[in-house]
């Protein structure tokens, strides 16, 4: 009898892991391209002139606000910017307003609240300008090579009669004309935030974990948006209706296909990270060995050619992205092919991710590395090469 149980505790973990792995209808792929103006802020780049990096600079920064106001008197105006921003302490940087028809700072500004989710100001544009610009990240820099960035500190108006007024107003409960927020732009696309430094609202994170309650959550993205932030959630990640669990993407032979899974828990510190690794299969029995698949994060080559693992633990409210390589063959069977990973942390239950890859019949040179943005040449992290002793 007790052998019977002790055969039955072996055999469950395996049975939750199988269960998990089973692709079912209920895979939901993550969309891989997604228009800015869906996020209710239409995202963009702008295009404004760089400083000269070679040399000591300050500037209003990379990023700004556009805003539109409908009274052209010249009243004072209230803004309530959406931004989303990922920065630490938001408060202690300096918010910079600038009259798009001139490009002159706007002095009389008041700032009323400043986080991460959204910024809170009132100033007083110029009669006739409709258009203004708000930096929400200025600074200056010694330049050169391995420059010195500082993040400006907040300043104040220097009209002391004017802020007293506001303060009234405030006091007063005074009703002041909105400017609508157009767009948010970044001086070029290499530093937009969107879509992966754009944040979920904390509510936001609540509702969606309230509809998917689990222990921790699993979220793939493609090789497209690298994950950047460990602290907060994209905004991408929780928009779905549904719990996104797969990708799908396309290769060419040969090719070295990458792709991501971040992991997160709001409550539960994970530890010692495991992760399974399956063969990808089409429905004709031609598959990609396992072999072929590897997770970056959990171990590789050193630089003295030698194999090593490494234990992954996640922090709970913390993100970690799981980094993941499949090696196609260039004799691979052109086609969809169906593949999963599944993902365990230390005394909770499994999760599965979906990936379905379409191998086109058609060779890429050097695996891919000629494209960067692809993150093939994440390879080269377990290379071999020059570590051969013999020469």
């Amino acid at each position: 009898m007790i052998s019977h149980l002790r055969s039955l505790c072996l055999l469950v973990p395996l049975f939750l892991i199988s269960c998990s792995s089973e692709k079912s209808d209920s895979t939901h792929y993550r969309k891989k391209l997604e228009a800015p103006s869906g996020y209710g802020l239409l995202y963009e780049t702008g295009n404004w002139e760089h400083p000269d990096y070679a040399k000591p600079f300050e500037s209003f920064g990379n990023q700004r606000i556009v805003v539109e106001i409908s009274d052209s008197s010249g009243r004072n105006t209230e803004v309530t910017i959406p931004w989303r921003r990922s920065d630490s302490n938001p408060q202690a940087k300096d918010l910079i307003v600038v009259d798009a028809s001139t490009n002159q700072i706007v002095e009389k500004r008041y700032i009323l609240e400043v986080g991460n989710e959204s910024g809170h100001l009132i100033f007083q544009p110029n009669p006739n300008s409709s258009r203004y610009y708000i930096y929400f990240l200025p600074h200056h820099s010694t330049g050169s090579y391995y420059p010195k960035l500082q993040y400006n500190q907040p300043t104040f108006c220097p009209d002391k009669k004017w802020v007293a007024e506001v303060e009234a107003g405030l006091k007063a409960s005074d009703r002041l004309p909105k400017a609508k927020v157009i767009a948010f732009e970044s001086i070029d696309d290499f530093n937009s935030f969107f879509p992966m430094e754009v944040i979920a609202a904390k509510e936001e994170v609540a509702r969606y974990t309230a509809r998917n309650p689990s222990d921790f959550y699993l979220f793939p993205e493609y090789r497209d948006y690298p994950v950047r932030m460990k602290d907060d959630l994209p905004q991408r990640w929780v928009n779905d209706s549904v719990q996104v669990n797969g990708l799908t993407d396309t290769a060419l032979l040969g090719e070295y296909f990458t792709f991501q899974v971040a992991l997160f828990s709001p409550d539960h510190h994970l530890q010692d990270v495991i992760v399974d690794l399956f063969d990808f299969e089409q429905r004709n029995g031609n598959s990609i060995s396992k072999n072929y698949l590897t997770c970056f994060n959990l171990g590789g080559i050193d630089l003295n050619g030698k194999p090593f693992s490494k234990r992954v633990d996640v922090p709970a409210g913390k993100v970690q992205p799981l980094w993941f390589g499949l090696n196609v063959p260039e004799d691979a069977a052109a086609g969809t092919y169906q593949g999963r990973v599944v993902i365990q942390a230390s005394g909770l239950l499994p999760d599965t991710v979906f990936i379905k890859l379409n191998v086109l019949p058609k060779e890429i040179a050097d695996h891919g590395d000629g494209n960067p943005e692809k993150m093939s040449r994440l390879r080269w992290l377990n290379s071999t090469v020059g570590t051969d002793e013999t020469g």
